[in-house]
């Protein structure tokens, strides 16, 4: 129980300084937040529509039995080695090995893992890492803390579970399941990045909440996989649960943070080498109303005109050079092809000619946004 406690601090640290619900929005909004959806998954028509014209399994045809190895290829199965470009700046070879490696052994209900060296080792196992790239380890899985043999070892690591390994294996096996089905209702494996950032900005606005009254469960089951399994969290976990899944299908994305008097968090998308900053907090939407696209897809500039300092940002993943280097966090966010959206709700999107169509929610003008990317 030890590491429950220090890891919760560490954890409840990061939520406090970034659980924001919007109270710095300067934007004039319709609805913040009152009340929001739980329980079946829902999207907009539009977007319903357009899965289906583009062969969504239905119920009958989502059996074992009919499920042809063509209709599977169409949709990401779970991927537990993801993979950042963005991290991979401050991370080399070894340190994603190493990752793959505790991850296989987790998986495997293994004891030990090959690791590159024993800082790494430390890195890997602080929860922050785990809550980032494998939620599900983020409290369940822990350094080896017994006195009979060294944690880490001529290149082995060892590690301890905080539950019986079969508990944890019916949590696994339901977590990376339930990802599964959110990738299964939102994204194909041919739609472009763009059209993977749209559809999962949509299926968190729609489908997760705000959580106002702290889950006390959220301290013991770590903060991204308490967020995914219970649709609903802070800033910081909104952001890191829309990371995660964009990296589940390939897209370049983390958690940042404002270290400024507004503390809150949001998601970096990198794109054919171009930064944007989605919020999916501040676009948590009714069931009801159209999402709106003030909060995606933004550059820097737009992040500095709603009030945030954009040279005090934190990254968790970055934990070490945050503390240590901070003059060597960079993410640019220049390119503006999505300015119109920015006081615009999200209509439809035509992914066969890539246009993004929205309605300006203040002069109902409506836009048609191109997008090759």
């Amino acid at each position: 129980m030890k590491f429950y406690k220090v890891l919760s601090t560490l954890l409840t640290a990061t939520v406090v300084f970034t659980g924001c619900a919007g109270s710095a929005m300067i934007k004039t909004q319709p609805n913040e937040f009152d009340v929001q959806i739980k329980g079946e998954d829902y999207f907009s028509e539009s977007v319903q529509a357009s899965c289906d014209t583009k062969g969504e399994i239905s119920d009958e045809e989502n059996s074992e039995d009919v499920l042809s190895e063509e209709s599977v290829s169409d949709y990401y199965s779970f991927e537990p080695h993801v993979y950042s470009g963005k991290l991979s700046e401050i991370r080399d070879d070894s340190y994603w090995s190493s990752l793959y490696n505790l991850i296989d052994a987790i998986r495997s209900g293994e004891d030990t893992f090959e690791c590159c060296d024993k800082e790494t080792y430390h890195l890997l196992l602080d929860g922050i890492t785990m809550n980032h790239l494998y939620p599900i380890a983020c409290m369940f899985i822990t350094e080896y803390s017994g006195d009979d043999k060294p944690a880490y070892e001529n290149g082995i690591g060892r590690i301890e579970y905080a539950i019986s390994k079969e508990e944890f294996e019916d949590r696994r096996i339901k977590f990376e399941e339930d990802i599964e089905e959110i990738l299964r209702q939102t994204v194909r494996t041919d739609y472009s990045d763009f059209e993977k950032c749209m559809a999962l900005y949509e299926y968190m606005c729609y489908n997760f909440t705000y959580e106002y009254d702290e889950d006390p469960m959220r301290d013991n089951e770590g903060s991204t996989y308490h967020t995914i399994k219970e649709r609903t969290g802070i800033c910081c976990e909104l952001g890191s649960a829309y990371a995660y899944l964009l990296l589940q299908c390939g897209v370049d994305a983390l958690e940042i943070q404002s270290n400024d008097d507004i503390y809150h968090a949001w998601t970096y998308v990198t794109i054919n080498g171009e930064g944007y900053h989605c919020d999916p907090t501040w676009g948590l939407t009714e069931k009801d109303d159209p999402i709106r696209l003030w909060y995606f897809m933004e550059t820097e500039q737009a992040r500095t005109n709603e009030g945030f300092d954009m040279t005090t940002l934190d990254v968790p993943l970055y934990l070490d050079v945050n503390l240590h280097f901070p003059e060597n966090i960079s993410f640019p966010a220049d390119d503006d092809k999505f300015l119109l959206a920015w006081s615009s709700t999200y209509d439809s999107i035509d992914r066969e000619n890539n246009i993004l169509y929205c309605t300006d929610y203040y002069s109902n003008e409506k836009y048609e946004i191109p997008y090759d990317m």
